[in-house]
């Protein structure tokens, strides 16, 4: 499936019609709980660090339990996932 061509309608929208770029995170439910806005902003500081650092080839071939892995070098994030049952 083209990202670019579904826009909105994607989890991760990497639509490049703005200069400069962008690529934005649609993954999360609205929230006014403090622990969730933390735990989604910090899930999204994992996930470009995991880009960032690994490489397009592994963030295509990784699964949730590698994605996870990477959480626990955030104390507050991996305690929610954790709490939400998120880690098995």
């Amino acid at each position: 499936v083209d990202a670019k061509r579904k826009g909105h309608s994607v989890a991760l929208n990497v639509s490049n019609d703005r200069p400069g770029g962008t690529i934005e995170f649609r993954l999360f439910r609205g929230s006014l709980n403090p622990n969730t806005l933390r735990a989604s902003i910090g899930l999204v500081d994992v996930l470009v660090t995991i880009a960032l650092s690994h490489g397009i080839v592994w963030v295509a071939k990784s699964r949730w339990k590698d994605i996870i892995a990477e959480c626990k070098s955030d104390r507050n994030l991996w305690q929610y996932l954790v709490l939400r049952g998120l880690t098995d």
